[in-house]
């Protein structure tokens, strides 16, 4: 109903009016935009604030340092699609969830660099280390950069006359050198390197949580928090490469052994030879959205059986939060576990404080309710608040349309005796018909009084009003005048009032928004307190000019 994918209609009669008032998507894009301008013209979004006095000096620092991991790390466009998605679903569906665990990225990287060749009376072994490392200044040479960071070492590898042994303070690293026709050299360098570390922020769809009846938040339950969830899971998607690498890792897949690797690989390659997912795999919720927008979700194809062409393959995981007897001494623990959910197969399984210390657990969620219902997890959406009003209105339309349409092309009687044809009759302007005897005998239209649609406006006009007075819209919100306070819009402080009045609604959101957010910033806290590896710096350079700028 909000984009408009409306049913096949054909009630009362096949090819009946089915119409669409845009009144959902005026009254959430209003509000969508009001909220994503704000999020979007402030920066930082948050400000820390110490709890200490000897703390002070930390806040602007640390706010500086949230604000890099949450805009700068992912890159200016995503950031803002994921704030865009996170104020969406907080007024579509009534209810946001980000998912905020902390991410490593470590890969190997091939770069390729392009140097001249070397002088003629240059040592070609030192002319390739000081490309590698980087040459100091002398001899009335410029200094120059080197491929690999500072403290590094190479040396020729004796195995293959190419390949130079490079090891770095990350670890040991290759670099081949390759002479073209012209005898320039062409520079192949491959290491591991460390693409992200540090806390991401993911929008999950409610479709994705399961969390148990009559739970109001995502947070284990306390002696504080008696509402919370005694166990949360989380439906997502791991690459057969991801999975592949967290198996290596230490602080990955810890209870992931090669048999159990083998048995997820051989289950997501048969599920990669079906057509189209199975009707299991997918949300029913998602499964409509693919087939309103013409499309089929289905496996990547797979050309070859090797490893190396399945790596982006996608296996179902549920991620649960948990809380579990480990000892056996009657208390539980906060727990988490991964498992896959077609092989059936324990990936992980971890103290919540291990995955995510803490001197008190938290489970790495950020949620924000629209308009939140006591006792219940799930909220109300501002699609919901206007759904029984859209229903009225597109009902009433669609009356008045078939009324309408019924008064210009009346329907007609026929003598059932008569020569004529049993066919759909269609009439236009100036075209005649033939038929057997006295038409006006054997045809009758009977007199259809053009009935007044004026009741229909009426409804229309009422309904809208219920439908601005519950999305706090109205005239001044639309740039119009309300009828009869023209007067009371003549000062900027009686306009300003009116407007306040009209926002209230507005800015109970706008709070209850930026609740969530500061569940996301304290998550992103606490783990920058654990988890940041030493040395981590950062700087926020203003403008200086042109001259200051690095291109």
């Amino acid at each position: 109903k909000y984009r408009g994918w409306l049913p096949e209609k054909t009630y009362p009669h096949v090819g009946a009016a089915n119409t669409h008032p845009p009144i959902l998507q005026s009254a959430e894009l209003r509000a969508n935009a009001g909220l994503y301008n704000v999020l979007m013209t402030m920066r930082p979004l948050l400000s820390p604030k110490a709890l200490s006095r000897a703390n002070i000096p930390k806040e602007e620092r640390i706010g500086a340092l949230i604000d890099a991991q949450l805009w700068v790390d992912p890159g200016a466009e995503l950031a803002e699609r994921r704030f865009s998605d996170a104020v969406s679903a907080f007024l579509q569906d009534g209810q946001w969830v980000a998912f905020t665990p902390w991410a490593k990225d470590e890969r190997t990287v091939t770069q390729i660099s392009y140097r001249p060749a070397p002088p003629p009376l240059e040592d070609p072994d030192a002319y390739v280390q000081g490309i590698l490392l980087g040459r100091p200044p002398g001899n009335g040479s410029p200094p120059q950069a080197g491929l690999f960071p500072s403290g590094s070492t190479a040396a020729p590898d004796g195995e293959h006359p190419n390949r130079w042994r490079v090891t770095t303070p990350d670890g040991p690293a290759m670099a081949w050198i390759w002479e073209d026709e012209d005898g320039d050299l062409e520079i192949v360098t491959q290491r591991e390197k460390i693409l992200h570390q540090g806390p991401v922020f993911i929008n999950l769809a409610i479709s994705q949580v399961f969390v148990p009846t009559r739970s109001e938040n995502l947070q284990p339950p306390t002696e504080s928090n008696p509402g919370g969830a005694s166990s949360v899971f989380v439906k997502v998607k791991y690459r057969l490469d991801e999975i592949r690498r967290l198996q290596r890792q230490r602080n990955g897949f810890n209870w992931l052994d090669k048999k159990g690797l083998s048995e997820i690989e051989n289950s997501a390659r048969a599920a990669a030879g079906l057509p189209v997912s199975s009707p299991g795999d997918e949300d029913q919720l998602e499964r409509q959205k693919d087939e309103m927008e013409g499309r089929a979700h289905a496996q990547p194809d797979v050309q070859t059986t090797a490893r190396e062409g399945d790596a982006h393959l996608q296996v179902p995981m549920l991620i649960g939060f948990d809380q579990w007897d480990i000892d056996g001494d009657g208390l539980a623990e906060d727990v988490l576990w991964i498992i896959a959910v077609e092989t059936k197969i324990l990936c992980e399984a971890r103290l919540l404080t291990d995955k995510w210390p803490a001197d008190r657990p938290y489970r790495p969620f950020a949620e924000a309710c629209a308009i939140p219902v006591p006792g219940r997890y799930y909220g109300i959406s501002l699609l919901e608040l206007g759904e029984a009003l859209y229903d009225l209105v597109k009902g009433t339309l669609d009356i008045g349309f078939d009324a309408a349409h019924l008064g210009n092309l009346p329907f007609f009687f026929y003598t059932a005796s008569s020569q004529w044809r049993a066919e759909s009759i269609k009439l236009a302007a100036g075209e005649g018909y033939p038929v057997p005897g006295n038409p006006r005998e054997a045809v009758y239209f009977p007199a259809m009084a053009n009935r007044d649609q004026t009741w229909a406006w009426t409804v229309i006009g009422i309904a809208m009003q219920f439908f601005d007075r519950q999305m706090s819209l109205g005239p001044l919100q639309s740039g119009q005048v309300p009828q009869g306070k023209a007067s009371a819009l003549r000062t900027f402080g009686t306009t300003a009032a009116l407007l306040q009045q009209g926002d209230v609604r507005a800015d109970q959101l706008l709070i209850r928004l930026f609740g969530g957010l500061r569940q996301l910033y304290r998550n992103f806290h606490n783990m920058n307190r654990k988890l940041l590896p030493p040395g981590k710096e950062l700087r926020l350079l203003g403008w200086e000019g042109p001259r200051e700028l690095a291109y």
